[in-house]
């Protein structure tokens, strides 16, 4: 888990939650989502917008579903009017939509995106950051790793240097993704000899803008990461424990805080860490790895209520959630069709969700149909359920 979580983090979008205003019509269009009725969804997120055209999070939920349900082209507009209406914020906007098109897989456009719309912001930190993840999603590590040398300047910024460490990480982290996903031994072995270099590179300017700035919480967190990936975690989790002290008001140090835990299979302790980071404003984040560590500790309803929150604002995440569920489908099938006819409609839509993403079946919630195809699957020659 510890590529998919560092990954998952970094890539951090993740809304803050309903803005006041036109919250429940968002909070509507949340629990429709859940359900599978994207387009419903979709007419009170639009009807949020037209209460308070203002509303970043609305049109960023906007955009993200129009992205899922394939319109890229009404994605950019909505994503364009928020640039539109940004004003002093417009760098931050400009995050936040390429955040929206990276995590639905549209790095091409996100590139795109960013270089017709920075204008003024082109060299922006974190715009720049957002362009060289871009470039680290197509491949082009190079450019990514140059992009982030401009981002840190004379190297004597702290926070651009700590970018650029993340840059060098992200590219080894790509190289050790395609790793994970190879079939041919030896193109996985190039991978992982790829991957050294980059991760090594990643330490020296962490350390510089630790050196240069000691109470920086963001690069304790940047080298905690290095430290977690490594399999360090005693050293990552005092890098950790230092950024929690130093920005307490973060929820980022307890999400990975968590993520240690959960590896460990310590799961009380990451739950602490989770509804702590939950309790700081990362509920959708927190929610995510809750329903992974809810699940984990045969607590399934809890983890379906967790998971269904994630998904309602972030529905690319079902991919993630589907990966980790089919590790071991053969316990977990038969744990989602005993919810299908919970009393708790939000993990009754949940489990029948992911029962339809693992099985490529549409059987609503008739639990007996879902039990008579599982069984067929079992009782298939040479079936193999894990697979």
């Amino acid at each position: 888990m510890r590529l998919g979580s560092f990954v998952a983090l970094l890539i951090g979008i993740l809304l803050p939650g309903c803005s006041s205003g036109p919250s429940e019509e968002i909070a509507l269009g949340d629990q429709l989502l859940i359900e599978g009725k994207a387009e419903e969804a979709l007419g009170h997120y639009q009807a949020a917008v037209e209460q308070d055209p203002d509303d970043l999070d609305a049109r960023l939920r906007i955009a993200r579903v129009h992205l899922a349900l394939g319109r890229e082209a009404e994605a950019r507009a909505a994503l364009d009017e928020a640039v539109l209406r940004a004003d002093a914020e417009r760098a931050r906007v400009l995050v936040r939509g390429a955040e929206v098109l990276l995590d639905a897989g549209a790095s091409q456009v996100a590139l795109g995106w960013l270089q017709e719309r920075a204008g003024p912001d082109a060299q922006d930190p974190e715009v720049l950051a957002m362009r060289g993840r871009a470039e680290l999603d197509l491949g082009r590590i190079a450019e990514a790793v140059a992009t982030f040398e401009s981002a840190a300047g004379d190297r004597t910024d702290p926070r651009r240097l700590a970018l650029l460490g993340t840059s060098y990480y992200l590219a080894g982290l790509q190289e050790l993704a395609r790793a994970a996903r190879g079939s041919d031994q030896a193109e996985i072995e190039a991978s992982r000899r790829r991957a050294a270099s980059p991760l090594s590179e990643a330490k020296n300017p962490l350390q510089e803008a630790r050196y240069l700035d000691p109470s920086n919480a963001s690069v304790h967190l940047s080298l905690g990461q290095l430290h977690h990936q490594a399999g360090r975690f005693e050293e990552a989790m005092l890098e950790y424990r230092l950024a929690r002290r130093l920005a307490p008001g973060n929820p980022e140090p307890a999400l990975v805080m968590g993520g240690v835990h959960f590896e460990q299979g310590r799961y009380e302790e990451a739950l602490a860490d989770l509804e702590e980071a939950r309790r700081l404003g990362a509920a959708e984040r927190a929610s995510f790895f809750l329903g992974m560590t809810y699940w984990a500790m045969k607590r399934p309803a809890e983890s379906m209520g967790a998971f269904g929150q994630a998904l309602a604002a972030h529905p690319e995440l079902e991919r993630q959630v589907l990966a980790w569920m089919a590790q071991r489908r053969s316990e977990n099938v038969p744990a989602l069709i005993d919810l299908v006819d919970s009393e708790d409609a939000q993990v009754a839509a949940g489990s029948v969700r992911l029962l339809r993403g693992l099985s490529g079946q549409d059987l609503g919630g008739d639990e007996a149909a879902w039990r008579e195809w599982w069984t067929s699957q079992e009782a298939r020659p040479g079936s193999d359920p894990d697979r």
